[in-house]
């Protein structure tokens, strides 16, 4: 009896070890942003028409650029909240006469697209507008 004993425990044992062992304990970078999601605008060029000018927006990863005339741009990042929503924190400004900052943050929801042409609202500081980016052929 006490060899069956000691043999139950020492399978227990090494069950409870294997199962361990074969579990993936590397910690998991939990992001405050669902970066998985299908997004409502791909990598790729677009543009916006201004009161002024055509601004073209260019979106890489998680890297979003605005290029307007006369080598003016704003770079932010790009953080995906549902497949229609997004953040962007802005990190570098060169452009005048704007009433924002580095670190300023913007929410943008795509709220409608047909066929190149997304329709879409931003938030930023109290202020809401809306408007619609169109895809260009180029990459």
């Amino acid at each position: 009896m006490k060899n069956v004993l000691q043999t139950s425990v020492l399978l227990l044992f090494l069950c409870f070890n294997f199962s361990i062992l074969s579990q993936d304990l590397t910690p998991k970078k939990i992001s405050k942003y669902t970066t998985s999601v299908k997004k409502a605008l791909d990598n790729g060029k677009y543009k916006y028409c201004t009161s002024s000018c055509d601004v073209i927006v260019e979106i890489k990863g998680d890297l979003y650029t605005e290029y307007y005339p006369n080598e003016e741009f704003i770079k932010a990042n790009i953080k995906w909240v549902t497949k229609d929503e997004y953040k962007l924190i802005i990190t570098a400004i060169e452009k005048k006469g704007l009433p924002f900052n580095v670190g300023t943050i913007m929410t943008t929801k795509i709220i409608r697209t047909k066929g190149n042409t997304h329709y879409y609202e931003s938030h930023l500081d109290g202020l809401t507008w809306s408007g619609k980016f169109i895809k260009t052929l180029e990459k």
